[in-house]
């Protein structure tokens, strides 16, 4: 249990990585990766749809992670249509989660970083407000939705979310050790040009 609460907690902070890095928000030097956008499982609520991953679900993700991945990777040497084309495709793998699964997290997270790819933040902040319908609580879209809307330089949004964030890190000892210090720079940032200083 504590090896899987473990993996859980790696696995999560990858794929938080990988939309801060694709959404270029942050410059921590983060890589986008094949290796960091394993789907997981989330030990959390009944009713949450990450707490039961089909192998289905997982392949789709899997596919769409990939295409999304190798899209990044060679955006400078594809055409704008081809690149929009390997995009959409991901999309297709997503939306078929969310074909055998309404309620999946995992397909709702994968349209939103597939649309910080085009960028399309707008679209990306619809499918993440999404997840939280499903989980008001998840941290991971909290996070994101501080880092989207600080990409659209929407500050009151962005510090909103990741007070968010940080209030449902709180409850977890590893997650606040983990985001503390971007969280303190990242704020202090935002209100930085909140107040015009």
């Amino acid at each position: 249990m504590k090896s899987n609460k473990i993996l859980h907690l790696n696995l999560m902070v990858a794929s938080v990585f990988i939309v801060v890095t694709i959404c270029g928000c942050l410059s921590y030097g983060l890589q986008f990766s094949r290796a960091d956008t394993e789907p997981y499982n989330v030990n959390s609520t009944a009713g949450s749809s990450e707490t039961s991953v089909s192998n289905a679900e997982s392949t789709y993700y899997d596919k769409g992670i990939s295409i999304l991945s190798e899209a990044f990777d060679y955006k400078d040497h594809l055409t704008k249509e081809d690149y929009i084309n390997k995009i959409n495709a991901a999309i297709n793998h997503f939306n078929k989660i969310l074909d055998l699964n309404k309620n999946s997290i995992l397909g709702h997270k994968g349209i939103a970083s597939a649309y910080c790819l085009i960028p399309d933040y707008n679209k990306a902040i619809k499918e993440y407000k999404l997840i939280l319908k499903i989980k008001s609580d998840h941290f991971e879209t909290l996070f994101n939705l501080g880092v989207v809307y600080k990409k659209l330089n929407d500050f009151k949004n962005s510090r909103f979310y990741f007070i968010k964030a940080k209030t449902v890190a709180d409850g977890d000892e590893k997650l606040t050790l983990l985001y503390s210090e971007e969280y303190k720079i990242i704020l202090h940032e935002l209100k930085n040009k909140d107040t015009g200083n």
